[in-house]
């Protein structure tokens, strides 16, 4: 699977925000308010549910063990499903707050790099390698967040190591690179992995909440840009679309 993201760059490399140099990143609008206060309640309802199989099962353990073997099937499937929503949720949330809640500020790449690749622990094991070029954006820092975790994310998930991060100029672009050794995304569903919730396969194969490429288009819009795909063939020599993030400078 493969991620690229260009960011076109002023001559001082600095990116430009989507208004202005000093302005904070966009608000969102009342119904993105309206997700992001709907959210929080629903996580609080979301975590309650999480620990009522736990007691329902500590209940029957004390009161009835014989049956534990009816039940632990069941249990077992709500406890999946509310850990499953709350972490919808969670990603939902991350939608709501993309360009909002921040400023525009000099961001470090290699220092975001680092601590995505140590959260998702692929820092330490060998598999991943990393040629920064160009040290220093200006965006959301948050955003900025948001572009590797998603990328080295989706590259773990689906993809099979090595992983390759490249962050370098070219063309007066910031282009950063995620790449690892999978087949990338088949160009029959490059629209369906663009959509809020959509996942390729089932959750209960790869737990994932569907919204991480919908969050990268979302950054690409706030800061102006767009994404689109570029097809190649995967090592089977079959079609795949790999997705290009392209971030242009405000006029």
């Amino acid at each position: 699977m493969l991620g690229v993201i260009v960011l076109q760059q002023t001559r001082d490399k600095e990116l430009t925000d989507p208004s202005d140099q000093t302005a904070t990143v966009c608000d969102a609008d009342d119904f993105e308010r309206f997700v992001h206060i709907l959210g929080h309640d629903l996580r609080a309802c979301a975590r309650a549910l999480s620990v009522l199989p736990t007691w329902i099962e500590e209940d029957v353990v004390s009161h009835a063990p014989e049956l534990m073997p009816l039940m632990s099937e069941n249990i077992t499937m709500m406890k999946t499903q509310s850990v499953r929503l709350d972490r919808m949720l969670v990603d939902l949330l991350e939608f709501s707050r993309v360009g909002r809640l921040q400023n525009i500020e000099t961001i470090s790449i290699a220092t975001v790099v680092e601590k995505s690749l140590q959260k998702l622990g692929m820092g330490t094991n060998g598999t991943t390698t990393t040629r920064i070029e160009l040290s220093k954006i200006r965006c959301g820092p948050d955003d900025a967040r948001r572009i590797f975790d998603i990328l080295l994310s989706n590259a773990q998930k689906h993809g099979a190591p090595p992983f390759e991060v490249q962050v370098y100029e070219a063309d007066g672009c910031c282009v950063i690179h995620v790449a690892d050794a999978g087949h990338g995304i088949p160009f029959a569903h490059r629209g369906k992995v663009l959509e809020p919730m959509s996942t390729l396969q089932s959750r209960d194969a790869i737990e994932g909440s569907g919204m991480g490429l919908a969050i990268l288009q979302k950054i690409a819009a706030i800061y102006q840009g767009s994404i689109t795909w570029r097809d190649v063939e995967d090592s089977a020599s079959t079609q795949a679309a790999l997705v290009e993030i392209h971030l242009p400078l405000a006029s």
